[in-house]
């Protein structure tokens, strides 16, 4: 017990002395006179407001605020259904001061929803809104009404095919009936009992029906405006084929549109038809005849053969060519005399004339230079003139005697082998070794008047068979 007494005791003073009064919320008023101390909101001046709470303090709830009905809204959309009533000044939670929801189970059924027709349904709570108006005044409501806004459509109508519309509200009674069962109703099909019939098929020309259901698509066309229509020509889409035209052979057409005229005719009988003959009148000439050269027909039809060959190549062929083995030998060369040979193919043209141009006594065949009368096969050979004067080539105009290679006309001494152009001068021995009067034979080097020959030392003028003795 005096363990207790003594804290007591130390505490004592400050009772003595007082302690300051504690405000925990801070709105003036002591906790111990605040019936909310932990509430700035509540304290004994406080103005008592609905909202379940003694604002000042005073013992009394909500006192001054009357209470009001709340009606349960089930459904959340704003409005009470009036079964569920609670008083109060504000409104309890999930409750509303309307009570006009005719169904507060669905949130859009309620007095400002708008009302949707025909779906038996009072969305708007408001019975004077007609569920099925009659828009047309044709006696249907929009409900039964398949087009509410055309009085000549409801169900009492009878269907009018092809207008686009659903005259009786009956679906099962078409509009558009597609009688063929091609995809196309009779309102498109100008022949809905044909199913080859449709705006769906090719126009088949000359078959006097409208296939394609297309009156400017014809059925007997002329297209390439020859005033034959394609039922009656065999190529509409060339001018020149008709019945009316000519027959133009081997081009692969029939012009006249008859298979009868013959578009490759065989007029020889040789097998092969004007296209291919090169000549279909005569049964001889065709592509498997045999070229017969130098006759002027091109036997075998074919420009490739030649019709005269020019065998030796001398721009002349055999036909035009006396000889097409001797390219020297052709009409357009010149006639070469005395040779033996037609040169120009010209039998006037003669080889050997008898003329005698030098009157030396040879006609210009037997006289190799018919300009010289000096020169014939009589005249004597003069050698090293350059003339053949004999006119033998046996005869040799530039001879080489000694066979030393250097023939007569240069070689000074053309029987000795020793002298020739070619060989070396050889001093002292009285002979032109090298055919050059030039080089001395006796030479004085020394001009001591005394020659190679004569003179012991030709270098020196002071020694010589003249000079004194020294």
């Amino acid at each position: 017990m005096r363990a207790l007494l003594i804290p007591a005791l130390l505490f004592l003073p400050l009772l003595l002395l007082g302690c300051p009064a504690q405000d925990s919320d801070g709105d003036g008023y002591t906790d111990g006179s605040d019936c909310a101390p932990d509430d700035p909101n509540v304290h004994r001046d406080a103005a008592e407001v609905c909202n379940g709470i003694d604002d000042n303090c005073d013992g009394q709830i909500d006192e001054g605020h009357p209470d009001l009905p709340w009606y349960l809204d089930s459904d959340g959309d704003g409005f009470g259904g009036g079964f569920s009533l609670e008083l109060g000044c504000a409104a309890p939670e999930g409750y509303v001061a309307s009570s006009d929801d005719c169904d507060d189970d669905d949130p859009l059924v309620h007095p400002d929803a708008e009302e949707v027709t025909c779906d038996e349904v009072d969305n708007d709570c408001d019975e004077t809104t007609e569920e099925s108006p009659d828009g047309d005044g044709d006696g249907y409501g929009l409900c039964e009404d398949c087009d509410d806004t055309n009085e000549d459509v409801n169900p009492d109508e009878i269907e009018v095919e092809c207008n686009g519309l659903d005259d009786d509200c009956w679906p099962i009674t078409e509009d558009a009936p597609d009688g063929d069962g091609d995809g196309w109703s009779m309102c498109d099909d100008c022949d809905d009992a044909d199913d080859d019939i449709s705006p769906g098929e090719d126009e088949y020309i000359c078959n006097t029906i409208d296939d394609d259901c297309d009156p400017s698509t014809l059925d007997e066309p002329d297209v390439d405006g020859d005033g034959w229509n394609a039922c009656d020509e065999c190529d509409d889409a060339d001018d020149a084929v008709n019945p009316d035209a000519p027959e133009t052979t081997c081009n692969g057409i029939d012009d006249d549109c008859d298979p009868w005229t013959d578009d490759e005719p065989d007029d020889d009988g040789d097998g092969f038809t004007l296209c291919e003959d090169c000549d279909d009148g005569d049964p001889l000439v065709n592509p498997a005849g045999t070229e017969v050269t130098c006759d002027g027909v091109d036997n075998d039809c074919d420009p490739a053969t030649e019709e005269s060959p020019d065998g030796d190549g001398d721009g002349d062929g055999m036909c035009e060519d006396c000889d097409d083995s001797d390219p020297t030998v052709a009409p357009s060369l010149p006639e070469v005399i005395c040779n033996g040979a037609d040169d120009d193919c010209d039998a006037a043209t003669l080889d050997e004339p008898l003329t005698d141009i030098d009157v030396d006594g040879f006609p210009v065949c037997d006289d190799c230079d018919d300009a010289d009368p000096a020169v014939n096969p009589s005249a004597a050979e003069v050698t090293c003139d350059g003339l053949d004067n004999d006119c033998s080539a046996a005869t040799l105009d530039e001879p080489d005697d000694d066979s030393d290679g250097f023939v007569l006309c240069v070689d000074c001494d053309d029987a000795d082998p020793a002298v020739n152009p070619g060989e070396p001068e050889t001093t002292c021995n009285g002979v032109d070794d090298d055919c050059d009067a030039t080089t001395l034979d006796e030479p004085d080097d020394d001009w001591d008047g005394f020659t190679v020959c004569d003179d012991c030392d030709d270098a020196d003028p002071g020694v010589n068979p003249a000079a004194p003795e020294g």
